[in-house]
């Protein structure tokens, strides 16, 4: 065309022969900015390219490297028949397992040290021939970091199987939960063995305990605090275990609810031991509890009688020289209970209960006490009883009037050198109170010691009477005993 020029032949040629070598240069470039070693075999199986990488991964350098047999040089010997076998083999047919596939195997360095690497092959037909090209990755790294995980791992799980431990994670918005194998296990399940979804999961709780779980579970997704607790959890051979159950929710930017993490830990054991406990402690309170009430029965039954007859024998031998005739008295009526007295220890070995207080026995009981008392250098006693408070009395109400009758009754016999004195039990307004009085020497119940097994029991059974238990004394005042107690 008219004011153009066309190039020449020779400009052309001249472009051709820069062309290829131009593109040998970036093509050399490119291999060598490579992550991974690239190399080229021949099918003879000698090295006809390595790259940088190359000769960092496996300590030749170039130079050296092309022309050698690859098997020689990076294969480990114990590999290299395997090798052989297999590049004549598709030579031969065409077949190649490892090509075009991305395997893990052991290289050799110069140095003569193996190294886990990644390989990948292609093969690249050239007329009735074929080119390999292999990219290697040293993948030493990666796999120090698989083994410490895996080892992490190991250690994890032997931690929860010691421990009794399993983790768990629930994705809430795809409602799929994840176990670890030992929670699996705590369950006696399989992986798969139950739907892995919240439901599936309430549906292994003991359906005594599935809603206040649920609820648990509800309060923390809605507030976002922790929780912290135990329920029994159902194994598939229909046994139960205790769960100790921690676990907390993750929420995203927008406070939203995504997930939650916890622990569960089976504490079955720890559970039974501390029922085990709990009996055995409430076995050994009952055990002293019977020893207290054994001790209170028989110091307030056997001993005030012992006391009693004690009582009358002192009496009897100051009569003696008096009078005879009422020493004699005194002699058949201690003689009498005495064998009262061994009647009811016999009773109490035997386990037989004495019977119970009915109002008429309460009546009857307090009368023969007062007129036990009496004797000529005995104080004098009278009864003052209520109708309408004898009435008021249950059972259990009269048992403890009568036993604390008779234990302060025994002390003013035995301490107060009183002449005179009176038990009452009358109905206040909005109380019932039992009263024994007398005149003899009195205390100071402000110093004296009050912590003696008498007033102890009788401070007890007002207890036992829902009442309050007051001592009234000062020297040479006499003594006063006073139990309020309701009616009902």
């Amino acid at each position: 065309m008219p004011g153009k020029r066309r190039a020449g032949p020779s400009i052309r040629r001249k472009r051709s022969q820069r062309n290829p070598d131009q593109r040998e240069a970036r093509l050399r470039a490119i291999l060598d900015g490579a992550l991974d070693a690239v190399i080229g075999m021949d099918a003879s199986g000698r090295i006809t390219d390595w790259n940088k990488r190359a000769e960092v991964i496996f300590g030749w350098m170039r130079g050296e490297a092309l022309g050698r047999r690859l098997d020689d040089t990076i294969i480990p010997p114990r590999y290299r028949e395997a090798h052989e076998r297999g590049l004549q083999h598709f030579l031969a047919s065409g077949d190649g397992p490892i090509l075009n596939r991305r395997i893990e195997t052991t290289a050799l360095r110069r140095d003569g040290t193996e190294f886990p690497a990644e390989l990948t092959v292609t093969a690249l037909k050239e007329g009735k021939s074929y080119s390999f090209s292999a990219f290697v990755a040293d993948i030493t790294e990666r796999k120090q970091a698989e083994e410490a995980l895996k080892k992490s791992q190991q250690i994890l799980e032997q931690a929860q199987q010691v421990a009794q431990l399993g983790i768990w994670h629930w994705d809430i918005p795809t409602n799929t939960v994840t176990w670890s194998d030992q929670l699996y296990r705590l369950f006696g399940l399989k992986p798969g063995d139950f739907p892995a979804t919240y439901e599936g999961f309430l549906s292994l709780v003991h359906p005594e305990d599935r809603d206040a779980l649920r609820t648990t579970i509800d309060c923390t997704y809605r507030s976002g605090r922790s929780y912290e607790t135990q329920f029994r959890a159902l194994r598939q051979d229909g046994t139960f275990w205790w769960n100790h159950s921690r676990g907390e929710v993750i929420r995203n930017a927008n406070g939203v609810s995504i997930a939650m993490i916890g622990v569960a830990q089976d504490v079955t054991e720890r559970k039974r031991a501390e029922r085990d406990l709990q009996q055995r402690e409430e076995q050994l309170w009952e055990m002293l509890g019977q020893r207290e009430q054994l001790s209170q029965d028989l110091h307030d039954n056997i001993i005030q009688k012992i006391y009693a007859v004690g009582l009358h024998l002192e009496e009897s031998k100051q009569l003696l020289a008096e009078d005879v005739t009422a020493a004699s008295g005194n002699l058949d009526r201690a003689i009498a209970d005495l064998n009262g007295v061994i009647r009811d220890v016999r009773n109490y070995i035997s386990g037989i209960d004495p019977g119970t207080i009915s109002s008429t026995r309460l009546r009857a009981e307090l009368a023969k006490l007062v007129h036990d008392a009496e004797g000529a250098l005995l104080p004098r006693f009278r009864l003052r009883l209520d109708p309408d408070a004898i009435a008021r009395l249950n059972v259990e109400q009269a048992k403890q009037v009568l036993l604390i009758a008779r234990e302060a009754l025994s002390n003013s016999l035995r301490h107060s050198r009183a002449r005179n004195g009176f038990l009452s039990l009358r109905a206040q307004p909005d109380r019932l109170r039992l009263e024994i009085v007398d005149d003899g020497i009195g205390f100071d119940a402000r110093q004296d010691d009050l912590s003696g097994h008498g007033l102890r029991n009788m401070t007890t059974r007002a207890q036992k009477l829902g009442g309050r238990f007051e001592v009234v004394s000062a020297p040479g005042q006499g003594t006063r005993i006073i139990v309020d107690f309701p009616k009902e």
